[in-house]
């Protein structure tokens, strides 16, 4: 038999979180869910293609370094029993048909 676990972020946690940033490439604002207030959740700006929604998000330096000591990235998608398709990149950009520096060198 599997255990469930319930994971509950709290307030002390949130506040040195990667925060979302207004871009250049936007072409919209989400809002906050109903029912949610905005320390809980504040404006997302976005860029909408019809098939992906995409956002920025900058992290603190303290995140900066946990992500090169541990390698990890969790993602929190608060909507209850499932996750919709999502994609987490650490690029200077999304918006370049330049290819990525790694690709030039290694090919691909």
């Amino acid at each position: 038999m599997g255990t469930e676990t319930h994971i509950v972020a709290s307030d002390e946690r949130m506040v040195d979180t990667v925060k979302p940033i207004v871009f250049k490439e936007r072409t919209g604002t989400l809002g906050r869910p109903v029912g949610i207030t905005e320390e809980q959740c504040g404006s997302l700006s976005v860029h909408q293609t019809g098939e992906q929604v995409i956002s920025c998000w900058r992290a603190s330096w303290r995140e900066r370094l946990s992500l090169l000591v541990f390698g990890r990235v969790w993602l929190w998608v608060w909507s209850g029993n499932t996750q919709p398709p999502v994609t987490l990149e650490a690029t200077r950009t999304v918006f370049s048909s330049r290819r990525p520096w790694w690709r030039r060198l290694f090919g691909g």
